[in-house]
């Protein structure tokens, strides 16, 4: 199986600028979200693959030449989205709306429909995914450049990293695989989340009980929740 662990680096130089970028973008969720719910059970529905909405959103909302009238027109409500950010947009606003119908049919299954009917998806404090080459390009050790909404287009700026924790990762993550950072805001400061994978191979077995992890470190994370299975095994074992 793979584990996921994100670590965030600050950025050091930018603060304002990205406010504009995170609000655009939050408008373009919101509006996915509504079209992915007047439309779920026609166009989203049953897709066999979650990238597919990607290309479903776009036939009902991108107008082109081959393709000049759609029942939405996304281009004229919102001027200048970049298509990379629009792409990522649709797949969070297609992954909340998923969550929602899943805890609304397990909420209407239940007996008397005991509890409060789920809420409409909303983007909420939803941030952006800054996919590589697009939006994200790694200009140094401590340095990337960002691909945002400022001065009313989109732009490269160049932002400076957190030498500790830049640090941090390159010591614990260097044999795993890196993921496309998200751009994130806790309180007044600004950070990348990067995700990393690791490949883990885990056997329980009755008479033995161990893990090997694939790499050169393990995470704490990883660790943790091995040991937790592990003792919960053994819990197992002497019950029966």
């Amino acid at each position: 199986m793979k584990i996921t662990s994100t670590y965030s680096v600050r950025l050091r130089n930018f603060n304002l600028v990205f406010d504009d970028t995170v609000e655009v973008y939050r408008h373009a969720v919101d509006y996915f979200i509504e079209l992915v719910m007047a439309n779920w059970n026609t166009h989203f529905a049953n897709l066999s693959h979650a990238n597919d909405c990607i290309r479903v959103a776009d036939g009902l909302s991108v107008r082109t030449i081959k393709r000049p009238m759609t029942p939405y027109n996304f281009c004229h409500d919102f001027e200048k989205f970049p298509s990379y950010l629009r792409r990522v947009a649709i797949k969070a606003a297609y992954g909340q709306v998923s969550s929602y119908q899943t805890r609304l049919a397990q909420w209407i299954s239940k007996p008397g429909q005991k509890g409060r009917q789920p809420g409409l998806p909303k983007a909420g404090r939803s941030f952006p995914v800054m996919y590589r080459d697009n939006t994200f390009i790694r200009a140094g050790r401590n340095s990337v450049k960002l691909k945002v909404r400022i001065r009313n287009t989109c732009d490269w700026v160049d932002v400076e990293l957190d030498k500790h924790d830049v640090d941090y990762i390159a010591l614990h993550c260097a044999a795993r695989n890196e993921l496309s950072p998200a751009l994130r805001k806790r309180g007044k400061k600004w950070y990348l989340d990067f995700s990393f994978e690791e490949k883990v191979i885990c056997l329980l077995t009755r008479s033995a009980s161990w893990a090997l992890i694939l790499g050169s470190t393990m995470h704490a994370c990883a660790r943790s929740w091995i040991q937790r299975a592990l003792s919960s095994a053994d819990v197992l074992r002497s019950c029966r």
